[in-house]
């Protein structure tokens, strides 16, 4: 039921491969669940196994769904697709362009979790609540950077550092030989 939902949250939704429910139909499953189960947990979800596919394969499918995706073992669904070439980007952190490229990075995901079509929509120094962050994005963010980075971020990333450039310059200090 994604009724009250803005543009960027339902794309959030889209991303993960949860499709958007009339709430007729929710609740017309929600119905049938309830009269045909006795599980204690239940969720009426549409789901897009295209979506769900590509958000696992770039390593953005959140935990609780990962059971709903085929894993064929595959190295190309065990590497987050957007990791692939980041040391191209990062070659050389402690040079002059290593901060820069880890900012450009940081700054693509901010984007693409607020549904920007462009990377220039960021304000770099704009603070994170500014630019529309919720808490939800804020996780999204984290596991985006975790799938990149291969660290173990906070969830709290996002209130700890609030604008991209002091995450963007936190992660240096945390990856950076």
């Amino acid at each position: 039921m994604t009724g009250q939902l803005g543009a960027v949250d339902r794309a959030r939704l889209a991303r993960t491969g949860i499709a958007p429910l009339a709430t007729s139909d929710a609740l017309a499953l929600f119905d049938t669940a309830i009269a045909t189960t006795t599980e204690a947990a239940l969720v009426t979800a549409r789901l897009d196994p295209v979506a769900l596919r590509t958000a696992a394969t770039n390593g953005h499918l959140p935990p609780v769904l990962t059971g709903l995706v085929n894993d064929t073992g595959t190295d190309a669904q065990q590497t987050p697709a957007s990791s692939v070439g980041l040391e191209d980007h990062l070659t050389d952190l402690n040079g002059p362009n290593g901060a820069r490229s880890l900012l450009d990075v940081v700054r693509s995901e901010v984007a693409a979790v607020l549904g920007y079509d462009c990377v220039a929509e960021v304000d770099v120094d704009s603070e994170f609540p500014d630019l529309g962050f919720d808490s939800l994005m804020a996780v999204e963010l984290r596991n985006r950077l975790n799938a990149l980075t291969g660290l173990r971020l906070s969830s709290t990333l996002v209130f700890d550092y609030p604008t991209t450039v002091e995450l963007a310059e936190y992660i240096q200090t945390e990856i950076a030989p």
